[in-house]
């Protein structure tokens, strides 16, 4: 667990890590191996990510204590748990959807003994926040693991999503967090983050649909499978975003274009290179790369269509940036995200800091990424950065 506690302790010297935070840490190392092999995602980034998302669901958040227990549920979950959040902040330019709304069945659904109902949303140009409330009579919300020492707790969700346009049955399924705490030993609020494609200023609809739900209970995981299909229309805070055109190129081919900041996140948008490793394989030498089920025997149309969507796969370049403010205060990296023929969008939580200007720094050194990552000062980040440069944000 060397590497573990390495990792941990340049995040936070204090943290104390739960078991199920430590297990989890190890199984995203164990993934990386694998993914740099034989998938086309972000290689070492994943593991970086993978446990962000695990400890982040509060380890860098704030309870609340002024909130008052008497406050409805519905309508106030962001008051509840905003500060418990992956991205925490005050969302106090949300959009409460209407009672009306509330019970319009695109806005509730039930499957599976559990209901999910949306009833607040905020969006900052890039991404949309979303409060939900699960409820259910089968299953007890209260004894979801701890993330921190906050309380904070997550629910696990297998999603698909779209902006303004309808769901196909063959969309691409996603992990997402719902992050906050048990109301009750039967229900759960929390708030879950939607990134879109572009920086806007024009509202819209999450179109979204849930295939699983999983619990962590007793340190293993449970996940519900069903359909909990919702719209969530929604409106821009215009105010709330700063999208800073950079244009910093870091080598021949990778270039930093530009940087949204909110109240709520940093997200550096880069152009990154890629390669197809699999592009000129046969089918049976991808079958032998481990694509594909264990143990499934395929037909051999079945064997053409995974192997074509193989060939398609793109390897990114593998890199890692820390950015820091004005004040030298570090931005937590939590998140990294990528899509085909977008900019890949690298994700900060903001955190309550101040922000008139960062400081970047990024590595291509594969054995230099995590010490970025610990790295507690701009001092430590750049003796261990190969490049770095500085954004105002007006």
């Amino acid at each position: 667990m060397k590497r573990f506690e390495d990792f941990v302790e340049g995040l936070n010297e204090d943290l104390v890590v739960p078991d199920l935070v430590d297990k989890k840490f190890e199984e995203a190392l164990n993934m990386v191996e694998s993914k740099k092999k034989k998938h086309w995602g972000i290689g070492v980034k994943v593991a970086a990510a993978a446990l962000a998302v695990v400890v982040s669901g509060g380890v860098f958040g704030v309870t609340n204590p002024a909130v008052a227990s008497k406050i409805p549920v519905i309508g106030h979950i962001f008051e509840r748990v905003e500060q418990k959040a992956v991205y925490p902040g005050e969302y106090a330019n949300k959009q409460t959807l209407s009672e009306k709304d509330q019970t319009d069945e695109k806005l509730v659904a039930e499957d599976q003994n559990i209901k999910l109902t949306a009833s607040e949303v905020y969006s900052d140009g890039l991404s949309v926040y979303v409060s939900l409330k699960a409820e259910s009579e089968k299953y007890d919300f209260s004894k979801i693991e701890k993330m921190s020492e906050d309380n904070a707790q997550v629910v696990q969700l297998m999603t698909s999503w779209k902006f303004d346009e309808p769901l196909s049955e063959k969309e691409q399924d996603f992990d997402l967090l719902l992050s906050g705490e048990n109301d009750g030993n039967h229900a759960f609020i929390g708030i879950v983050k939607f990134d879109r494609e572009e920086i806007s200023n024009q509202g819209g609809t999450v179109n979204l649909r849930i295939k699983g739900i999983g619990l962590e209970q007793n340190q293993e995981l449970k996940m519900v499978d069903g359909t909990w299909e919702l719209e969530i229309p929604f409106t821009v805070d215009e105010d709330a975003g700063k999208e800073i055109v950079v244009d910093e190129k870091i080598d021949q081919k990778f270039a930093v274009k530009k940087v949204f900041v909110s109240p709520y996140q940093v997200c550096v948008l880069s152009d990154v290179p890629y390669t197809m490793p699999y592009a000129n394989m046969t089918d049976d030498e991808i079958i032998a790369e481990g694509f594909g089920k264990e143990g499934k025997t395929y037909s051999d149309s079945e064997k053409a269509s995974l192997c074509d969507e193989v060939r398609k796969a793109k390897e990114y370049q593998y890199y890692e940036m820390a950015i820091f403010n004005q004040d030298g205060e570090k931005i937590q990296f939590q998140e990294v995200w990528d899509t085909d023929e977008t900019l890949q969008k690298d994700f900060f939580s903001v955190n309550g800091k101040k922000i008139s200007r960062l400081h970047i720094y990024v590595t291509e050194n594969e054995d230099q990424m995590f010490e970025l990552i610990k790295a507690k000062t701009e001092e430590q980040a750049k003796k261990i950065s190969e490049h770095d440069f500085v954004v105002d944000v007006k």
